[in-house]
């Protein structure tokens, strides 16, 4: 069974959204307050258009669910070098803060949450290889907020899907978005501040 939710995100959440956002720009900026507000202003001017489109599909089958999920920001072309640099600094601390919140939705969502899930799988992480792309774009339905696959690269270039798989028996094998990824161990902050490692 498949069940395509169209998950709202209200005022409150998308302030918690850009707040998490704020704080991983903000950072690399504490020694240059001068810098910072104009970035923070670049935000204020396209916090629109920074704002991911999401989507998350469920799939059920026998006591077993899997949430398949994708999102992106649009491509922003308009500004100079400078500008369009920290315009996707934003956009990628939008697309983490965004992925923090739709995972929490995800379990709130599910009814009679089994008991075991085997944390956030995609193609590149989690053990999931980018030859995957295309069936997990399918299964998120991707094209129904603009996302296709081009050339084995998801287009708008700022996207990301992915999926949690929940089950009442144990998983064998426990999947962690840091388990292949090079930078584990290295006291990365993507992964860890959302408390996934």
């Amino acid at each position: 069974m498949c069940n395509c939710y169209d998950v709202i995100i209200n005022e409150e959440n998308k302030e918690k959204c850009r707040s998490i956002a704020r704080n991983l720009v903000k950072k690399n900026f504490t020694e240059f307050p001068d810098q910072w507000m104009e970035v923070e202003q670049l935000e204020i001017s396209y916090k629109d258009q920074l704002f991911p489109k999401y989507q998350i599909v469920y799939y059920s089958d026998e006591g077993n669910e899997v949430a398949f999920f994708v999102f992106s920001c649009e491509n922003i072309e308009k500004g100079n070098q400078l500008e369009l640099f920290y315009l996707h600094m934003w956009q990628s601390a939008y697309m983490n803060a965004i992925r923090k919140m739709l995972v929490d939705m995800i379990k709130e969502q599910i009814s009679d949450l089994p008991s075991f899930h085997s944390g956030i799988m995609g193609p590149g992480y989690g053990e999931v290889g980018m030859e995957e792309l295309d069936t997990y774009c399918k299964r998120a339905k991707a094209e129904n907020i603009g996302v296709v696959v081009e050339n084995r690269h998801l287009s708008p270039a700022q996207s990301c899907v992915g999926a949690i798989y929940f089950a009442s028996q144990p998983f064998t094998k426990t999947v962690s978005p840091c388990t292949t990824c090079k930078s584990a161990g290295k006291n990365c902050s993507l992964f860890c501040i959302f408390g996934d490692k």
